[in-house]
Parts: C-alpha cells; sequence; structure tokens
C-alpha cells in the first residue's frame, strides 16, 4: 500500500549560536563514520515483567482516553498482549552514573566528547505478526542494535558556519526471544540474528542528532528567541484528536520507567542554559502517546483481536514543552478493505497549533507468524558445544485433567 511520504525537515530543537571554528564537514563525516560504523553495541538482556507496562499504563490513564488494569496481573495468563510502544519502557542501559555524558545521557553512540547536546531526531518501528501474542508474562527477551548510518549536516560547506555542525545517528534495533537455545555469547546472538534464524517481535530504526556545547542563554533571549519562529501547521484538520497537559510528573515518571536521566527532561535550569524556556517532553513518549491514540480509538473499535499495528515511521519537528497544551492528532489517509490496510497520518501540535511532531501509521489484520524456528546445527556450530534438549516444566494454575497437573505431565513427556 502506498504511504504517504513525510518531507524531510531539518531537527527545529536547537538554535544557532557562534562557536569556534573546528574542522570542515566532509573530513568531519568521514571520521565519524568510520568510527561508529565499527563501534560494538552491547546486545541488552531483559525480562518482559508485567509492572514496567502497567505503570506505564497507570502513568499514561491520566492523560489520554485509555484504560489501565486496576492492579498488576497475577498471573501470565491475565496479562494482555504488550500495546504498542510499551517496549520502550524496557531494556534499560546497564551504566554507572559516572559514566554518562554531560547532559546525562547514554555515550554508546556518541560521536565523541566534544559532542555534549543529544536531541531525538525520529525514526520507525515495525511489528511483526508475532508481536501482537508477544505478553509481558515473565519470559527472556534480548534487543540487538548497531550503528547503520552516520550523517552531517550544517557547517560552513552546507551554507552554515563552523562549529554548528549536527551528526546524525541512526541505530537499527531487534527485539526477539532469548532462550537457552540461543546462547549467552554476544557474538552468538549477533550471528543468529545476521543469519535470519529467529523471528523478530519488533525492528525499530532510531535517529538521535549530536551537537557542539552552546553558550547559556539569558531567560530574556530564551523568550525573545520564542516569539520569532513561525510555526508550521498540519495541511488538513484531524478526525481524530487529543488534548492534554503535560506536567513535570508526567516527565519525571516516563524518565524513570525509561531509565533516562536526560538534563533536558529534569532540570529546568539546564534547559535555560540551552535556550529552551521549559522542560522539554520525550520524543518517545510523545510517540507513545500517538501510538495509544490509535490503538485506543481506530484499533479497538475494529476489533483488537483481528487488527494491529504494523508500522510507523515519525520525525521530531519542534520542541513541546511542560506546562502547555500539546494536541495528539490522527486522520486516515488510506483505506484498503481489500487488502486488510489502512494509513493513518499522525501528529503532535503545540499550544499555537504548530506541527511537533509528523509521522504515518499503518494498520492490517492480524495474520498468523511464522514460528520461532532455530536451525540446531547452526546453533551447535557457533557455540562449539553439543546442544542437548532438557525437559522444561510448564507452570499450569489450576488446570487439572484427571489429577495430575499439565505441567507435570508435559515434563515427564
Amino acid at each position: 500500500m502506498p504511504r504517504p511520504r513525510i518531507r524531510p525537515q531539518s531537527c527545529l530543537l536547537c538554535h544557532p549560536c557562534p562557536l569556534p571554528p573546528h574542522r570542515p564537514s566532509s573530513t568531519l563525516a568521514s571520521q565519524l563514520s568510520t568510527e561508529l560504523l565499527q563501534r560494538p553495541l552491547p546486545i541488552l538482556r531483559d525480562t518482559l515483567s508485567p509492572t514496567p507496562s502497567y505503570l506505564l499504563s497507570k502513568t499514561l490513564c491520566s492523560f489520554l482516553p485509555t484504560s489501565a488494569p486496576r492492579r498488576l496481573p497475577l498471573f501470565p495468563t491475565e496479562q494482555p498482549p504488550l500495546p504498542p510502544g510499551h517496549h520502550l519502557v524496557y531494556f534499560p542501559p546497564p551504566l554507572s552514573l559516572d559514566s554518562l555524558l554531560p547532559d546525562s545521557t547514554d555515550p554508546a553512540t556518541s560521536p565523541g566528547p566534544s559532542w555534549t547536546r543529544r536531541l531525538w531526531a525520529g525514526g520507525s518501528i515495525r511489528f511483526h505478526p508475532p508481536s501482537r501474542g508477544v505478553r509481558a508474562d515473565g519470559r527472556r527477551v534480548v534487543m540487538v542494535e548497531r550503528i547503520v548510518d552516520v550523517r552531517v549536516k550544517g557547517g560552513a560547506e552546507q551554507g552554515g558556519r563552523d562549529g554548528e555542525e549536527k551528526v546524525f545517528v541512526t541505530i537499527d534495533r531487534q527485539m526477539l526471544p532469548w532462550s537457552w537455545k540461543t546462547g549467552t555469547k554476544d557474538s552468538t546472538i549477533r550471528s543468529i540474528v545476521q543469519a535470519g534464524l529467529r523471528s523478530n517481535i519488533l525492528e525499530e530504526r532510531r535517529e538521535l542528532v549530536f551537537m557542539r556545547a552552546k553558550a547559556a542563554h539569558s531567560q530574556g533571549e530564551v523568550e525573545g528567541r520564542g516569539g520569532v519562529r513561525r510555526p508550521v501547521k498540519a495541511p488538513h484538520a484531524p478526525s481524530l484528536s487529543h488534548t492534554l497537559l503535560p506536567t513535570p510528573s508526567l516527565l519525571f515518571r516516563y524518565s524513570a520507567l525509561t531509565y533516562n536521566a536526560h538534563a533536558i527532561h529534569l532540570s529546568p535550569a539546564y534547559c535555560l542554559s540551552e535556550g529552551h524556556r521549559n522542560l522539554l517532553v520525550h520524543g518517545p513518549l510523545l510517540l507513545t502517546l500517538m501510538l495509544t491514540l490509535i490503538q485506543e480509538r481506530v484499533i479497538r473499535l475494529k476489533g483488537k483481536n483481528e487488527w494491529m499495528i504494523t508500522r510507523v515511521e515519525y520525525r521530531n519537528l519542534a520542541p513541546l514543552y511542560v506546562g502547555e497544551e500539546l494536541r495528539v492528532c490522527a486522520r486516515r489517509v488510506k483505506e484498503d478493505e481489500k487488502g486488510g490496510m489502512e494509513g493513518w497520518e499522525v501528529w503532535c501540535e503545540g499550544p499555537g497549533g504548530g506541527l511537533a511532531v509528523r509521522g504515518v501509521v499503518e494498520i492490517g489484520r492480524v495474520q498468523d507468524g511464522r514460528e520461532d524456528v532455530v536451525d540446531e546445527e547452526y546453533v551447535q556450530r557457533l557455540r562449539g558445544v553439543e546442544v542437548r534438549p532438557y525437559a522444561t516444566k510448564v507452570l499450569s494454575f489450576g488446570n487439572k485433567a484427571g489429577g495430575v497437573d499439565e505441567g507435570s505431565r508435559r515434563e515427564r513427556r
């Protein structure tokens, strides 16, 4: 199905300021690409406990027309499938505080010490059919990441000034089940992913933009600068919308759930030093708000057991601030009932109606995905050891057959 195209726009989350001259952008791009594309990123492991998703639902239900479970599910069978966007509160980077960058962000994808400012530029997520059945029931999963693209924009060679370069780093992320068959070594897991031996739960591309340090701004400069910018408004009226007022508590909770200490979401003083008038709303939080609106207002009405979000692509265009109303909007742009697909344009507006986030969401009818099958001989060759099957005990709650627990029956087999 053809998707509505989003015109690429430059990131508007920063303001130009004079800086000392630096090396030309072409030389810089070549150097950064060589270093970053070869940099291995750690594989993140996590357990899909229901607690993070449950707490995120409890947080969002105060701001969106969505329902949250009344209590934390006690049994795996009670846990609904993981809602779209909730994977973002899993896989926290295991970093000590003294290893963070000056703005309290993760240094894993940073171009280097001089690039002290990071912002979330956008990305895309593809939800595979198995993702619909993934429940936060304690299963083990891994997130395999790698840097796939590095671009440098701005600078003297592109009509700007030296020192104003922005480095855009694109990270590919693949979430997949992790079991004893996969092995424990990072190299083994990467080889299995590259060979396509496991069904991915989802694939994500995220783009981060890094910038150099800038001079501090006074309050007057911030307020004056905020009045000059002309907002770009959406070309069409939404068919679905919801207005909310982000609060410091919302930002704090989302920062805590995502293990994100970025000062731009937590420190008003730091935001003023960056030229912003208040705390910035998280880019992934805005993505989660848009996905939740589609899930609750479109998927649920169509039949949550028959339809699912299959893909989202989005771009952050301008900042949204705490204490200022924002509106989450959606409009259907393509309908293909025969093919079982629909396209929705989604966006977030600031208090003046200006576009802050713009994207497209595809939804489709649920189709059974292929089973998670692993080539045992290939795994043995990678691990260099013999893989022997063993009995797995399957817990069963109150499910008896002839006085014998089904889990015990499977174990004996």
